[in-house]
């Protein structure tokens, strides 16, 4: 995904083979495909998930991380 597809008769089986290898690892939602690099959903994509956030309520979920005081 770092590597845009140029536009041009072949950018349609270049997405495809992209999209193959993406799926491989994640299977969310993408950005569509004709997103500028760099362009806000791009960004979202890459930058917008908050791992901290996602940490502490998967460790709140777990009884034995409540009773630590940090």
């Amino acid at each position: 995904m770092t590597e845009p597809v140029p536009p041009g008769p072949n950018a349609g089986p270049l997405q495809v083979k992209m999209e193959q290898e993406i799926r491989k690892y994640y299977d969310g939602p993408l950005p569509p495909k004709e997103a500028a690099p760099h362009s806000g959903p791009i960004c979202e994509f890459f930058f917008g998930y908050d791992v901290r956030k996602e940490a502490e309520r998967v460790l709140g979920e777990d009884e034995k991380w409540k009773q630590i005081d940090c």
